[in-house]
Formats: C-alpha cells, structure tokens, sequence
C-alpha cells in the first residue's frame, strides 16, 4: 500500500485539481483534515479513479450543465466544488447521473420537505453537541467510511424527531464534501441501546419515510451495509417499517445483531471502533472531531438555499 503525504496544500480541492493534472496515481492519505483514499476503495472503483485524473475539466462540465439547467440554475451559485466533487465520485464522475441526483438532492430538500426543514441552521442544531451522529476516523478493512448513529443520544422531550432528521441532513451534506469526494461508499452503524416509548412514537412512517428519501434516495454515497445494535422490542416495529420502504438489494444489506457485538466485529474490525461498541478505541480517537466545526459552518448555505426556493416559488 503507498500513499502520498501532501503538506502545501492548504484544501481538498487544491489536492484534487493536484492529482488532476499530474500523472500520479490518486491513492492519497492528508493527515491534516479529512480527505484520504485507500487502495482497497480505489481498485474497487476503478472508473473513478480513471476519470479522477480527467476531474478538473469534468468539474467544469458539470458546473456549466448546472448553470443551463431549468431546475438547478437557480442554485449553482451555492452548490460548491467540493459538494459537487462529492456527487460526482458517487456516481463515478458521469456527469449525466451526476445531474439526475442534483435534482433529486434539490427537489428533496426545497420542495418535498421544504416546510420541514426550512427552520433549521446548523448553528442553533443542539444535537450536533451530542453523541447523536458520528463519523469514525479511520476506514474499514474495504476502505469504506463508517456512520454512527447513537438514538441514546436523542431526548425526544427535548428534540423532536425532525430536529433529529435535520442535523443528520447537515452531517451527511459535510460527509458528502469531506469524505465522498475519495471515497463513496458508506457504513451505517445504528447503535439502539435504550431505545425509549417515547422515541418510538415520534419516529413512525413518515419520519422513516423521509430519512430514507434524504440520506438513501437523494445523496451520492452508496451505503453498503445498515448495521444494528442493542435494539428491544420498541425497535423491531420500526425496522419492519424502514424494510417496506428499501430496495431488495438495500434490505439485503441490513443486518441485526442485537447485543452480539461480536457478530459486528465480523463486519466492522473492532480496531476501529470505540469501546461503546465492544472496540478498542477512546472516542477521541475513534471519532472525526472536527467535522462538527465544518458542520457549524455551514449556515449560509442553507440560507442561501432557503432563499432561491422561496425566490424561485
């Protein structure tokens, strides 16, 4: 395994446009932020890394696609290189599927679920501070970036589950420019433990119906695998209902395991994961910490999103 330690650069994007113009092979691990790239995910994805070397000029392809397309004009002023960087390796830099799930992203959150997401910004996001979703620091044995969802994590006398649906919707659009952009494939741990009554009766079809439209049907990851752990019986309810809503292939990849965290660790290396999960790690060296100052930092993005919707009716 070889990787490249790049030091001069000061964004993911100068990496990116680095690789792009130079002969190297973009195999590429940056140990002060979050982009890295392992061997494992690029020979699996081998039409990306053949076009990676091309993504300059097919960033520049898709960014005027954008701005003659009726449905996405109106909104290529906020749609960033690295979001776009991100929808592009997800759909292995075919700009013509890129543009499909740009449209799909923009019809989910201005129109299907517009009234429910418009009153959120991620500065005043109070379970951003918590437990609630993580991302871990280092990859799978595959090279797969892994989620974590801890419902512990969720008081729902305090947050309502739309507020919980709308700070998962912020850490996934920065998973899509931090992490998506090298590699897309994904990991979902959903840790259920004291999983409550009350969390249940909040959490019912149409909040499962719309999680999985906003981080299944319209984002550019591909999830390979749905994980599930200490769940009780107000769970099981549930997962029948996010079943009826999944694909064939996609109810194929989830799997329950219970409080066997073992039969986890045959999935997820327990090296990598924190103690809560039977792993041999601390949290402050199991997770990504500073994706959440990334997170913070997004405000405007969705004021500017919330805006054109309304300008654009």
């Amino acid at each position: 395994m070889h990787f490249y330690y790049i030091k001069h650069y000061s964004s993911p994007l100068q990496i990116f446009q680095f690789f792009s113009h130079s002969n190297v092979h973009p195999v590429l691990q940056v140990s002060n932020f979050s982009l890295t790239m392992d061997t494992e995910c690029a020979q699996r994805d081998g039409k990306s890394i053949m076009n990676f070397h091309h993504g300059s000029t097919t960033l520049l392809n898709l960014k005027s696609r954008i701005k003659s397309h009726e449905k996405l004009s109106p909104f290529h002023g906020i749609l960033d290189d690295m979001l776009l960087l991100g929808f592009l390796n997800g759909k292995n830099f075919d700009v013509d599927a890129t543009i499909l799930c740009l449209e799909n992203y923009i019809y989910m959150r201005t129109v299907k679920y517009r009234k429910q997401l418009r009153p959120f910004l991620p500065s005043t996001d109070v379970l951003l501070d918590t437990e609630l979703t993580r991302v871990l620091k280092n990859r799978d044995q595959n090279g797969r970036f892994v989620v974590i969802v801890k419902y512990e994590a969720w008081n729902p006398s305090v947050s309502s589950s739309q507020d919980v649906v709308a700070s998962v919707v912020f850490f996934v659009d920065e998973l899509t420019r931090s992490y998506a952009t090298t590699c897309s494939e994904v990991i979902f741990i959903g840790d259920c433990k004291n999983f409550s009554f009350a969390q249940a009766q909040q959490a019912g079809p149409r909040i499962i119906m719309q999680a999985v439209d906003l981080f299944v049907k319209c984002i550019p990851s591909r999830p390979k695998a749905f994980h599930f752990v200490n769940e009780n019986v107000f769970v099981s309810g549930l997962f029948y209902i996010l079943r009826s809503f999944l694909s064939k292939k996609l109810r194929e990849r989830l799997h329950i395991h219970s409080s066997n965290l073992e039969l986890l660790h045959e999935h997820v290396p327990k090296e990598i994961l924190p103690e809560s999960l039977g792993g041999d790690l601390l949290n402050k060296d199991a997770y990504d910490e500073e994706i959440r100052a990334r997170v913070r930092a997004t405000d405007e993005f969705y004021k500017r999103m919330a805006d054109i919707q309304s300008a654009t009716g």
